[in-house]
């Protein structure tokens, strides 16, 4: 009896260790990189700077030549300004700035002329500690949280049409993010275990199955509503929350107008990812859908990096001298901003726009001599150029009333960008002169945003993908 028991003992210690070393092993996602962390750093560098002297004389003006006006009457940022302002000759203590020195009146105001300038070394320094999340979150802790609960089904092809995507670095969410999906912790193959369903529909494929704009709408908005009729009739998942565990790609410009012939009550509820995250326009919904970041480099012809790795290093971004106030190049007479952008600056000395596109190298090194790069709205929102600008490391400044900003729960914009309004136009060059003074901080946040907003190649903690799926999560409330 005794020795039976021993017997079994050693017959059960073998099956049990047989099973640990043959059992079916999960799918293993090694990660590319570790998690994106930044140390507090501060680097202390000198440049060769232009040094401006100004001549103080009181009671006195110069008659007219207004250039610009600074409402706090500040000298430190009137100097700024002046300074920053290749035509500034001077300014008055009542916050005039002047392109002459004469002819000059008598004046109960103080009149500070620029001397001529002189090159010498001028010592700065960069902080590059400024968190660029929102404190709200613990970043890494949300993503951790997210990659446990997010379990995603993807549809299977046969279920609508799949036209062939095109190649285009605009457009390549669309098929970067199923491509992502598949070598991700979040995907899962079981429908029963899925907490959100991706139904996979390719909207700028269908856009480009014709050579009309129109057409190309109306196949589109066509395949999505065959993509959302077999899903609601063919399989179960959609009713458990009336489509608001589903979402869809549409990186194409149309964005979630590709949903308005199939509008119902319930497919109003699916989640898009969008890069026309347009406030103003009647079909993106700020609480339901998703900024893209726009785009994801691959095929890019003109893009630094190529959105796929990151090289420039913190100290270069911070401290390479940029000799030129703002830049942009593309199609100018697109929308209504950029025509009035292009009438204004056009002739500026400190403002470079080029109209029509420029040679890869070309425009990379005006990405790089630039202090700011404009991301001005076209005919819709959004435009890869905003990118292009983070690649390389240059401020991006937004002119697009409305523009839902890729990842703003997550990001704080406002510490590595500038917004100014449609309507302050005008004023552009003088914003831009006033904040010179914050660009080499707001440089290395934008160095540290960077990696959050480039898509990779393979699944990657901490990229744009990955911080996509966590908006994802919160959207339907894991």
């Amino acid at each position: 009896m005794a020795v039976r028991l021993h017997r079994g003992y050693y017959l059960l210690a073998a099956v049990v260790i047989f099973y640990l070393i043959f059992r079916p092993q999960p799918p293993k996602h090694e990660p590319v990189r570790s998690e994106i962390v930044y140390r507090a750093e501060t680097i202390n560098y000198s440049i060769e700077s232009t040094v401006v002297e100004y001549a103080r004389i009181d009671g006195a003006d110069v008659d007219g030549h207004d250039i610009g006006f600074i409402s706090s009457h500040d000298r430190l940022l009137m100097e700024q300004a002046c300074n920053a302002l290749s035509n500034c000759k001077g300014f008055n203590s009542n916050g005039w700035l002047k392109d002459a020195r004469s002819p000059r009146t008598a004046s109960d105001a103080t009149l500070w002329i620029k001397s001529d300038a002189k090159m010498a070394q001028k010592p700065r320094k960069a902080t590059l500690s400024t968190v660029v999340i929102n404190p709200r979150w613990n970043i890494t802790a949300e993503l951790q949280r997210a990659r446990a609960k997010l379990r995603i089904y993807s549809y299977e092809p046969s279920l609508g049409p799949l036209p062939a995507t095109p190649h285009d670095y605009k457009y390549g969410a669309e098929a970067q993010v199923p491509a992502l999906l598949a070598l991700s912790p979040y995907t899962t193959r079981h429908p029963e275990q899925a907490t959100a369903f991706f139904v996979p529909v390719r909207c700028t494929a269908d856009r480009f199955t014709s050579g009309n704009r129109q057409a190309g709408q109306v196949q589109a908005e066509k395949s999505f509503k065959a993509w959302v009729t077999a899903v609601q009739t063919r399989l179960p998942y959609w009713n458990r929350s009336a489509g608001a565990d589903h979402f869809f790609v549409c990186s194409h410009d149309m964005g979630m107008s590709v949903a308005r012939s199939s509008k119902t009550q319930t497919t109003q509820n699916m989640i898009g990812l969008v890069n026309t995250a347009d406030r103003n326009d009647g079909d993106f919904n700020v609480h339901r859908d998703i900024a893209l970041p726009p785009h994801v480099g691959d095929g890019c012809p003109t893009c630094l990096q190529g959105g796929q790795s990151l090289i420039v290093s913190r100290r270069v971004w911070a401290t390479q001298e940029r000799p030129q106030l703002a830049f942009m190049a593309g199609s100018m007479q697109r929308g209504t901003v950029r025509p009035k952008l292009w009438e204004l600056y056009k002739n500026d000395p400190d403002i470079k726009l080029h109209s029509g596109m420029l040679p890869s190298q070309a425009y990379q090194q005006q990405l790089y001599q630039s202090e700011y790069c404009i991301v001005a709205r076209g005919f819709r929102v959004w435009t890869p150029r905003l990118l292009d600008a983070v690649w390389a490391g240059c401020v991006p400044v937004i002119l697009a009333d409305g523009y839902q900003l890729p990842l703003a729960r997550y990001l704080n914009w406002d510490a590595f960008s500038v917004r100014v309004a449609e309507s302050d136009l005008d004023n552009l060059k003088g914003v831009l002169t006033i904040r010179l003074p914050d660009v080499p901080q707001m440089r290395a946040r934008l160095l540290e945003a960077a990696p959050y907003l480039t898509w990779s190649r393979r699944w990657t903690p901490g990229d744009a993908f990955d911080m996509v799926m966590l908006e994802l999560a919160a959207r339907i409330g894991l």
